[in-house]
């Protein structure tokens, strides 16, 4: 009868010590999905500020854009302006033509065929 006794109390012991612990997870587990929960909530105004301010932003580029062709638009063409334009254009057209050019002459200089290499004078009547 002593060994039921003190078994018995060794397993209660040891439910009691598993049933706090298992307590105590729930409590965890509860505090961590509040936590989860204010987070969500926070991300969803987040995202609902970003989509705001973007739409504030396009909204902004749209009104500056308009704002734009309409100054261009008011503004007639000067001589000024046509003259730098048409200068550069012109110094576009002379680079590019430079680039080409220089692109032409590294392409005929990479396929020229080596002269040769006189060692001696004899050599060089050979030729």
């Amino acid at each position: 009868m002593d060994n039921s006794v003190i078994l018995i109390l060794i397993t209660g012991t040891i439910a009691l010590f598993y049933y706090q612990k298992y307590k105590d997870l729930q409590l965890d587990y509860a505090r961590l999905q509040s936590k989860m929960s204010g987070m969500k909530a926070q991300l969803r105004e987040l995202e609902m500020y970003k989509n705001d301010v973007s739409k504030t932003f396009q909204i902004l580029d749209n009104e500056l854009n308009t704002i734009n062709e309409h100054i261009k638009r008011q503004q007639p063409p000067t001589q000024e302006r046509l003259a730098s334009d048409i200068l550069t254009t012109l110094i576009n057209n002379s680079n590019n033509q430079s680039i080409v050019r220089e692109e032409e002459q590294a392409h005929e200089q990479l396929f020229q065929e080596p002269e040769p290499v006189i060692d001696n004078e004899y050599d060089r009547y050979k030729l």
